[in-house]
């Protein structure tokens, strides 16, 4: 885990925590390349961008796809870094980072409610940094069971 060897503990969801460890440990399995994880944490925000842009241009389909890599790319960064032994405080800043910086691009065209839960979160990011803790806030996920909702509807 990205704060092994330090002060963080994490204080999640029971269900996000529950969740996490399953789908993390599923993934360690599959022959991932040794890479590193702040590679992947930067394909994360290409596909963010990605959302974005496809949103922007009205191509829904596109962007669903954008936004689940977007959620796997978070996922696999920290199943590489775990599978690889490559876990560090300075990575979790990196993950926190460029989770913080998805979400800002993601929500950025929903503007009222999201952007608020966004800055909300940024803020949840700060405090976390501060205490050495991970406080898990998991607005992509919150905001892609809307987005299929939204889909549904159109």
């Amino acid at each position: 885990m990205p704060w092994q060897g330090t002060t963080l503990k994490p204080r999640r969801l029971n269900w996000v925590a529950r969740l996490r460890a399953s789908t993390v440990q599923k993934l360690q399995l599959l022959p991932w390349p040794n890479i590193n994880p702040t590679a992947v944490s930067a394909l994360s925000v290409g596909a963010a961008i990605g959302f974005t842009l496809a949103y922007l241009g009205n191509s829904y389909v596109l962007a669903t796809t954008f936004l689940v890599l977007n959620l796997l790319f978070d996922i696999i960064d920290g199943a590489i870094a775990e599978k690889y032994h490559r876990s560090s405080y300075r990575g979790w800043v990196i993950d926190t980072v460029s989770d913080r910086l998805s979400e800002g691009i993601i929500l950025f065209p929903f503007m009222y409610p999201w952007y608020f839960f966004w800055a909300g979160n940024c803020g949840i990011t700060v405090i976390s940094h501060a205490l050495k803790r991970s406080l898990v806030q998991p607005l992509r996920l919150f905001f892609l069971i809307y987005w299929i909702y939204r889909l549904a509807i159109i």
